[in-house]
């Protein structure tokens, strides 16, 4: 039987409604082109706008061999999300698949 280590949950895996994702703002479009803060950025722009339950007892496999080999620095998301935090400039345009 695998033994598995839960370090803490992954701010990306989480399931909501589409109203709920469009309510919250969707994601910061400005983050886009750098890596990270997309879903910090998200979760803190849902506060008092989603009712988040976090359950510790559902587990996913993770496949290392599907992992993409990217540059993971994330300092300039993380400026421009405190950034946004501050003055609250948060994008209001969005890209459209339709």
């Amino acid at each position: 039987m695998p033994i598995f280590l839960i370090i803490e949950s992954h701010p990306a895996v989480c399931l909501l409604r589409v109203e709920d994702y469009w309510n919250v703002g969707g994601c910061e479009e400005d983050l886009v082109g750098h890596y990270g803060w997309t879903d910090p950025s998200f979760w803190y722009r849902s506060i008092g706008k989603l009712h988040v339950c976090t359950y510790s007892d559902l587990y996913l496999d993770y496949c290392p061999e599907g992992e993409a080999d990217i540059d993971r620095d994330n300092r300039h998301n993380h400026l421009l999300h405190e950034e946004k935090k501050n003055n609250n400039s948060w994008s209001t345009d969005f890209v459209s698949v339709l």
